[in-house]
């Protein structure tokens, strides 16, 4: 058996690495900055972003769009609802965008043109969209049904933070939180689960690997006595570890 399937052993066997994680993960607290995914700073600006809006549902979506207030809102005048596709292609292919209208990994994503995209799809999917995130159920199937349209720059990490802000804010009386950190579909907690455990995540092992997180949680403070750290606060959930690995590998 390999540790992927002992993942309490696993976790005991690298104990020097969790420390290490652990460590890092109490300094950065100490330092003001809170890794847990509910503390995240985008989601208290999507929620005052959205307020420029008709729905609020419709103003989270043009935030994602741009992971910016300013980018949010500069389109809001002309976005305060979906309008047709092709109409948001005529208004942004003339509308020149202020600086820092696109921010964080939408900036590496073909910048303000691929902001442009996003929107230009979302309006183009907005009934989905508003179906998606304010019905009932999970993290995972709304975030799964996004991926299933397939819409112009609204990859996994846009529609992984669209969902997170949705069930943040409780869009549609809904209040939810991922149930896995997305090993298999990622790149920053891939690495960072890694660089812990020294398991290259894959597809085939992707599960197994959400296994070892999953009793990393439930056995927190005693995998933390183990690792000679004292931990008094709460344990990591499948939120804070997507965030947090991401953070961990580029440090």
């Amino acid at each position: 058996m390999s540790g992927l399937d002992q993942p309490r052993r696993l976790l005991f066997d690298r104990r020097s690495e969790v420390a290490r994680f652990l460590r890092w993960a109490l300094e950065a607290e100490a330092n003001d900055w809170d890794l847990r995914w509910r503390a995240r700073p985008d989601l208290e600006a999507s929620r005052r972003a959205a307020e420029a809006f008709e729905e609020q549902w419709w103003g989270v979506v043009v935030y994602s769009c741009f992971m910016s207030e300013i980018g949010t809102s500069a389109v809001a005048p002309h976005f305060r609802e979906p309008i047709p596709a092709e109409a948001a292609e005529e208004i942004l292919a003339s509308m020149t965008l202020p600086h820092g209208a696109v921010k964080f990994h939408r900036i590496q994503s073909s910048g303000h043109t691929g902001a442009k995209t996003a929107l230009v799809s979302a309006c183009r999917h907005a009934d989905s969209f508003s179906a998606i995130l304010l019905r009932t159920g999970s993290f995972h199937e709304r975030y799964s049904a996004l991926g299933g349209l397939r819409a112009g720059q609204w990859g996994r990490t846009t529609r992984y933070d669209l969902v997170l802000r949705a069930g943040a804010l409780g869009l549609g009386g809904h209040f939810y939180e991922p149930d896995r950190a997305y090993l298999g579909e990622s790149t920053g907690p891939r690495k960072g689960f890694a660089a812990i455990f020294g398991v290259p995540v894959t597809r085939k092992n992707a599960d197994a690997c959400e296994a070892v997180l999953r009793e990393w949680t439930a056995a927190w403070h005693e995998v933390a006595k183990e690792a000679g750290v004292r931990w008094t606060g709460e344990p990591f959930v499948a939120g804070d570890f997507e965030n947090a690995l991401c953070i961990y590998q580029e440090k």
